[in-house]
């Protein structure tokens, strides 16, 4: 994963991370697909066989699980997720990071 030495990847995550909750409270498909995926990248990169330090380090700089705590509190505060059928599974993927 030489993604993790590159400072672009951090500033990647950054980015998605200010602009993916929006589209993500406005309860469109694309915006939970999108969500998913960064989730998935980042449960992939916590499973994984790295360097513990590298990956402690990525955590650090894309604040793991603080972000995510915060999404997740978005989410169940938000009053039309609250109505959505997916928002339980909106909650299972945000929640991903924490049962690693």
């Amino acid at each position: 994963m030489s993604l993790l030495h590159q400072a672009s990847f951090y500033k990647l995550f950054e980015t998605i991370q200010t602009t993916i909750l929006p589209k993500l409270l406005e309860c469109t498909l694309n915006g939970a697909s999108f969500y998913r995926n960064m989730m998935k990248i980042i449960r992939f990169i916590l499973q994984s066989e790295l360097d513990p330090h590298l990956i402690i380090s990525f955590t650090n700089s894309i604040h793991i699980p603080d972000v995510s705590l915060k999404h997740l509190k978005a989410i169940l505060d938000h009053p039309t997720i609250r109505k959505e059928v997916n928002k339980n599974y909106l909650i299972k993927n945000v929640s991903i990071v924490f049962f690693l």
